[in-house]
C-alpha cells in the first residue's frame, strides 16, 4: 500500500473534503497542500498569486510538496493536491517518486457551479475557467495512477471508491511509477 495517496483534480472537485473522509477511514494523516503552502508562506493563495504571479506561487507549492513528501519516514498520508500541482513539471517528478495519484474527475460545468462565486484567482470568468479545465485535463490524466469518475456522486461515495482502490491493493502495485513512466 502506498505511503502517500495524493488526490488530484481541478478546483472544486472535492479533493480536500473527500481527502479528509479517506484519511479518517484509513487512519492516515490528512494534508491539504494549499493549506500547507499558506501556513508555510504566511499568506493566502490569493495574496501569493497577486504578489508572485502563478509561476511564483507554483514554486512555493513545489517547495511545500517536497517538504510534505520528504516528511516523517513511514508516515501514511492522504494528500489533497492543489488544482494546478500536476501542471508543474518539478512537482510531477516529486509525485512520481512513490506517490499513488488518484484523479477525482468531475465535468467542468459542474465544477464551475461549485466555484463561480468563491473569489478563487483562476475562477474569475466562466470562459476562462472552462478553458483552463480543458487545458489541464491531459496533465491530470497523464499523472493519475487511477481515475475516479465522480459526476453525480456524493463526496462520501467518491471517498468509498478511493478507499476501495487503496484497500484492494491497487494503490500498492504502482508506487513510484506513473502511467507515463510505465509505458516508456
Amino acid at each position: 500500500m502506498a505511503q502517500v495517496v495524493a488526490l488530484s483534480g481541478f478546483m472544486g472537485s472535492g479533493k480536500s473534503s473527500i481527502g479528509r473522509i479517506v484519511a479518517c477511514r484509513l487512519g492516515r494523516r490528512f494534508i491539504d497542500l494549499d493549506e500547507y503552502v499558506q501556513q508555510r508562506e504566511g499568506a493566502s493563495i490569493q495574496e501569493l498569486f497577486m504578489e508572485r504571479g502563478e509561476a511564483g506561487f507554483r514554486t512555493a507549492e513545489e517547495e511545500a510538496l517536497a517538504d510534505v513528501l520528504g516528511g516523517e519516514s513511514g508516515e501514511r498520508v492522504v494528500l489533497a493536491l492543489g488544482g494546478g500541482t500536476v501542471t508543474w513539471p518539478d512537482s510531477v517528478r516529486l509525485l512520481a517518486a512513490g506517490t499513488f495519484v488518484v484523479l477525482i474527475s468531475v465535468p467542468a460545468g459542474d465544477l464551475w457551479q461549485r466555484v463561480r462565486d468563491t473569489g478563487r484567482p483562476l475562477a474569475q470568468s466562466k470562459e476562462g475557467f472552462l478553458a483552463l479545465a480543458r487545458t489541464r485535463e491531459a496533465a491530470y490524466r497523464t499523472t493519475a495512477d487511477s481515475v475516479v469518475e465522480a459526476a453525480g456522486l456524493s463526496r462520501k461515495a467518491v471517498a468509498d471508491k478511493i478507499v476501495d482502490l487503496i484497500c484492494s491493493g491497487e494503490a500498492g502495485g504502482s508506487v513510484g511509477s506513473h502511467p507515463s513512466e510505465r509505458s516508456a
